[in-house]
């Protein structure tokens, strides 16, 4: 087995995920995310991503993250990870490069 390389702790939480690539297209379905920490996210999504790719998503802090407010995180990513699970669907490991909260969207 390997050593534990994560720094921050992950949460198991499904989220929806939206993505927009680094070339400014809009922001789109993406995904759905299978578990988040502050330094990173491993989400399932149909599209073909490969490793090294850099693009931005925003997804919803769920209540319990957000002191019980609905609160929006703009992240940017690199994929560090990508296969293709049981279900055909990519799961992607990717590192989040920066954050921000923002305004509703």
């Amino acid at each position: 087995m390997f050593p534990e390389k994560r720094i921050a702790r992950r949460f198991p939480i499904e989220l929806a995920v939206s993505e927009k690539s680094d070339d400014g297209g809009m922001f789109q379905a993406f995904g759905q995310t299978r578990d988040l920490s502050a330094g990173g996210v491993f989400f399932y999504t149909d599209e073909e991503i490969t490793v090294g790719s850099r693009f931005e998503l925003i997804l919803p802090l769920p209540p319990q993250l957000a002191d019980a407010r609905e609160v929006w995180v703009l992240c940017q990513a690199e994929v560090v990870r990508s296969e293709v699970g049981p279900d055909g669907r990519r799961g992607v490991g990717a590192l989040i490069q920066k954050y921000e909260i923002v305004p509703e969207v």
